[in-house]
């Protein structure tokens, strides 16, 4: 077997500048790595740069009145609030990859999720699409997730919140009837808590003698009677 004592001096030199080239790009990754790493903020930490933010206020706010007019403190409702922000996001490519949990934010909502609870939503308060613009708006949120979703084949997205809006689209979602509180069960009767057995006093009785000492103030009836008892 080859060692490098017994390489020439250019083998040697090669072999060390291949070596030093092997580790540069290792040490190349990892601080590539690391740095993407550290740009991807945790979900919970990530804050809309301000500018984004204004930009999302100021157009919920137009939508909001709007949707106000037509169907009173509808556009009050946050839920309703978040479907303006991120179709506005989705136009205006307001986006951020996260971590913990990993997805991409639009306008600051993990939209997959987003979705699966608006539809429910609207299942179980079809009165909220009274308002055309909603409505219009509900039925375009709906279409770029899903366009969003295939564009990025998933990678971003959890399967059980794709499938609720994949049943939306298709006209196959079945809301779940909600958990009813279980009915209050009988309470047993507390166990009765045995008493301590007391063990009986003895009492101890002075023998009467059959024959009792004379009484010299006992009638004749009287003395018969305890002597005989008669």
């Amino acid at each position: 077997m080859t060692t490098i004592k017994d390489l020439t001096p250019e083998q040697r030199t090669r072999y060390n500048t291949e070596v030093k080239a092997r580790s540069r790009a290792r040490q190349h990754q990892q601080e590539e790595l690391e740095r993407q790493l550290a740009e991807v903020p945790k979900s919970k930490d990530y804050e809309l740069p301000v500018d984004q933010k204004n930009q999302l206020e100021a157009n919920s706010r137009s939508v909001r009145n709007i949707i106000n007019s037509e169907v009173c403190h509808l556009g009050d409702s946050p839920i309703v609030d978040s479907v303006i922000w991120a179709v506005y996001g989705f136009e205006n490519n307001i986006t951020r990859k996260v971590c913990e949990p990993f997805g991409m934010l639009i306008a600051g909502y993990h939209c997959d999720a987003l979705a699966s609870d608006v539809i429910e939503l609207v299942h179980r308060q079809p009165e909220i699409l009274l308002s055309a613009t909603f409505a219009s708006l509900y039925r375009k949120f709906l279409k770029l997730v899903s366009q969003w979703n295939n564009k990025t084949k998933g990678e971003y997205s959890d399967p059980r919140f794709i499938r609720d809006l994949d049943h939306e689209l298709d006209g196959t979602y079945i809301l779940l009837e909600m958990p009813t509180a279980p009915s209050p069960s009988v309470v047993p009767a507390p166990d009765v808590v045995p008493v301590a057995r007391i063990a009986p006093t003895v009492q101890k009785f002075v023998a009467v003698p059959a024959v009792l000492p004379y009484e010299p103030y006992l009638s004749p009836a009287a003395r018969r009677f305890l002597d005989n008892g008669l």
